[in-house]
């Protein structure tokens, strides 16, 4: 299943989200490249949204795509402790001949528990494809 492929015209999000479910995880590829290994094996994205302010304590829930702006959005469970609010999700551009994410952006106005603003998120957003929801 190639993301890139995916049209935001016309595009019925529960038949997209169920074979992309289906090819999970190995099957799922950004320009021919597993988005498995580009977004998860080196651990790369999740670190980059530590440095913009994802506290450690969270656990990463969520990993979407957005054919539209042909960018990523991962989204935490944050648990901040002290401090009152941080973001629990992050837009991201994947380059799959080097691997690399870049243009890292925080979300904000979501609830820090990702899984109570998801339902916002899709009427907001209706082209964002959850490749990956926990």
């Amino acid at each position: 299943m190639e993301l890139t492929d995916i049209k935001a015209d016309n595009l019925d999000r529960q038949v997209v989200e169920q074979q992309v479910s289906q090819a999970w995880p190995d099957g799922v590829l950004y320009h021919g490249a597993s988005i498995f290994g580009l977004a998860y094996v080196s651990g790369e994205v999740e670190n980059a949204c530590r440095e913009k302010g994802l506290p450690d304590e969270c656990q990463e829930c969520f990993l979407g795509y957005q054919p539209s702006t042909d960018r990523f959005l991962m989204g935490f469970d944050v648990w901040p402790g002290e401090e009152e609010y941080l973001p629990s999700a992050y837009w991201f551009s994947m380059d799959a001949d080097t691997g690399k994410a870049s243009n890292f952006e925080p979300l904000r106005g979501l609830d820090n528990l990702f899984y109570k603003s998801y339902p916002e998120l899709q009427q907001k957003h209706p082209d964002l494809i959850g490749v990956r929801l926990d």
